[in-house]
Parts: C-alpha cells; sequence; structure tokens
C-alpha cells in the first residue's frame, strides 16, 4: 500500500510565517505509526517560493498555494489513495485515486462557539479583551472571513471525499449535522501522541508546590483570543493560589508576554517552544488547564494526560472521549470550577498522584501511536480494496 499524504510547507513554520497548531503534530504522528505499520508514505507539500508568498492572503491564499501539486498530479495518482487535511482547502479534482480527507476542524461549529450569542462567560471575555487592546491583541481580522470560505471548502470535501476522518466522536457529530455527510462515510479516529515521548522521563513531586500549566496556541487577533480563550487563560492564572504556574503558548509575533507579565506576573511565560520543551515541561508539571471554547481533538489534552499532568478542561473536543470525570481527570463547565478543582488537588496530594497516575496510564492505552496507525491502515486498505472492484 502506497499512501501520499499532503502536508503543509515546513519551510513556513521555520521561517516563523505561521504556528504550527496541534494538526500538523497530530499529523505527523499519525505518517510515523503508517510507516511503522509497513505502509509506504510519500508526503508532498508545495515547494514554490511563490506559492508561499501566498499564505498570508486572507481565506484564499492558502488554497492557491496547493495549487503548486498540480504539477506533480501524475506522481500523486501513481499512489493508491491521497491524504489531505481539511483546512489547507486543496481541490485538485485531477486527482483520480481515493481521497481522505482527515477533518482536524469544523469551521461552522467553530464560528458558532465563539458567537458572542453563545458565550456564557461574557463578562469575563470584555474584562480582558478590554485589558488586551492595550497590546495590540483581541482586535478584529479577517479571520471571520478566512472561516466562512473554510466552510465551503469543508462541504466540497464532505461531498466529494470518498471517506472522511473525524479526530473525535464531537467533531464526527458536528460533521454529520453541518453538512449532511451520510455515517458510513466518515469514521472518527484520534489523534496519537507522539511515540517518542515515551522515552522521556516523568519527574512528578506531588509533595512540594504544584506546578500548574496552560498548553495552548494563542493567536493574536479577536476570533483566536475568544476560541483559544486567552480570557479565561489570564482570569484562572490570576487567581491561583499557592502553586507555581507556567502558561506554554504557541504567539508568534503576538505580544502576548507584555500583556502577562502585566495581569498575571507571577506565572512563567513559555512562547513558541519546540515539541521536545514542551516534553520536558509536561513531564514535571502536576495540572494541565485546557480553557479552550472549542477544540475537536487537542493535542494538548492527549499530550498533557500521556505525561500524567491531570487535565481540566472544558467538555470540548476529545475531553469527553478521554477523560473520567474525578478517575483520570476533570471535566468542569466553569472557571470557578477549575480554580476549586486545583485547590482541592492541591490539600489532597494522595488523590492527585493517584489521577496523574490514572492519567498516564488511559493515554497510552487509548492514543497509543502504534492501535491508532492500525486503525488508520485498516480503514485506508477497506477504502483501497473497495476502489478496485
Amino acid at each position: 500500500m502506497k499512501i501520499a499524504f499532503i502536508r503543509y510547507p515546513d519551510y513556513l513554520y521555520k521561517s516563523e510565517k505561521v504556528i504550527k497548531g496541534g494538526s500538523e503534530v497530530a499529523n505527523q504522528q499519525i505518517i510515523d505509526a503508517l510507516r511503522s505499520s509497513g505502509v509506504e508514505v510519500v508526503e508532498f507539500a508545495p515547494e514554490s517560493q511563490e506559492r508561499f508568498e501566498l499564505a498570508s492572503v486572507p481565506a484564499i491564499g492558502t488554497p492557491l498555494m496547493f495549487q503548486d501539486l498540480y504539477k506533480k498530479i501524475d506522481e500523486i495518482n501513481s499512489c493508491d489513495l491521497v491524504v489531505t487535511t481539511n483546512w489547507f482547502g486543496m481541490i485538485i479534482p485531477e486527482i483520480k485515486v481515493p481521497l481522505v480527507v482527515i477533518f482536524h476542524s469544523n469551521s461552522k461549529s467553530l464560528a458558532r462557539s465563539i458567537d458572542i450569542k453563545n458565550i456564557t462567560d461574557k463578562e469575563n471575555l470584555k474584562k480582558w479583551l478590554d485589558r488586551a487592546k492595550e497590546f495590540g491583541l483581541g482586535l478584529e481580522s479577517k479571520q471571520g472571513i478566512h472561516e466562512q470560505i473554510i466552510a465551503i471548502e469543508e462541504e466540497y470535501y464532505c461531498k466529494n471525499a470518498d471517506h472522511v476522518v473525524a479526530v473525535s466522536e464531537a467533531l464526527r457529530e458536528s460533521l454529520i449535522e453541518d453538512y449532511q455527510i451520510a455515517k458510513e462515510r466518515i469514521t472518527a479516529i484520534n489523534n496519537p501522541y507522539d511515540a517518542d515521548w515515551e522515552g522521556v522521563e516523568i519527574k512528578k513531586d506531588f509533595s512540594s508546590k504544584l506546578e500548574v500549566v496552560a498548553l495552548t496556541r494563542l493567536p493574536g487577533d479577536l476570533n483566536g483570543f475568544v476560541w483559544k480563550s486567552a480570557d479565561r487563560i489570564a482570569e484562572v492564572f490570576s487567581n491561583l493560589k499557592n502553586v507555581k504556574t507556567t502558561i506554554v503558548a504557541g504567539v508568534g509575533k503576538a505580544n502576548y508576554r507584555d500583556f502577562f507579565i502585566k495581569f498575571v506576573p507571577d506565572a512563567q511565560l513559555v512562547e513558541n517552544a519546540d515539541h521536545g520543551q514542551v516534553a520536558s515541561i509536561l513531564s514535571k508539571a502536576n495540572i494541565a488547564l485546557l480553557m479552550s471554547r472549542w477544540e475537536a481533538c487537542q493535542m494538548t489534552l492527549i499530550e498533557s494526560m500521556t505525561m500524567g499532568v491531570i487535565p481540566i478542561s472544558f467538555r470540548v473536543g476529545v475531553a469527553e472521549e478521554a477523560i473520567e470525570d474525578g478517575v483520570n481527570g476533570f471535566l468542569v463547565e466553569s472557571i470557578d470550577e477549575a480554580l476549586s478543582v486545583v485547590d482541592m488537588l492541591d490539600k489532597d496530594r494522595e488523590l492527585a498522584a493517584k489521577i496523574s497516575a490514572n492519567a498516564r496510564k488511559s493515554a497510552k492505552e487509548k492514543f497509543n501511536t502504534n492501535y491508532i496507525g492500525e486503525e488508520y491502515k485498516s480503514l485506508f486498505e477497506e477504502i483501497i480494496n473497495k476502489s478496485r472492484f
């Protein structure tokens, strides 16, 4: 079996023109898992320097950049199956072999989650947006237009792809509802954790001051600020007591450093950390606060649990699949509830250590790279076999 896997150009990450998100980290784990199970994976990405510049054009730039792959259409069609990702917006009708689209998001669902009329903690959001403007954060951008166009591309995929993979059951249900995709044409397969992290030494200490982390990506525009809940992070971390606090965030060039220095001075801010740095931080941390208003299958949650960090998460994305409330983590409905859980764990270290161990054990079972690689391999074999008859 030979798979063509469409990737985002690594150049744009290395040049810091784009912040690498969880979907690209997950795609790499999927590729590694497929290769370890004996599948030949050929990676394709745009190569034209002129096309790279299109990535900065809102909404239509990325789809136009991926038209660069047309020049490799014969090589792509020599594979048994093509895999791409929903947010690339890559529409190349000349692809003649089965096309599988991995959905790491749903633009319609995301838009609903950040619509002000659907936000329950409006007062907290308003307070922190007002404070953020001083630092050029939380300002209006064209991201909303971008999401609308991505939704059109997502609808195209749902109608024309041979199969769709949703990275969580919650995402699968939302795609069925928003794009009326037939249930037999969409499968939920979670993202795996990084197999290399198996060798990272876990250094948990539940006898001294607990370390609480927020691990996220924080775009500077209004949509990103609301989506990734910079306001919730600021509110929670400014109210934490008697714990060590660290905010690990991919921020690009957004000025979150001065924002957090002013309003959360006791927290250490680690900006744009690489994957190895993240693993090192999580190996020592005790609790992870996952505050987003919308996610699909958040790598931050999976990675935290894999490293034995106790997740405290709102009910988004894969959280309800991954977390058994009070056993291997906590599901919360409010900032106050999240703060109460941290306080409770601080007072009961024996319970905290037990939940930490449960989180690591369950994550290694559910999000194991080899297990998820086999799920993909079986699905791809089934699709290829059907296409031959």
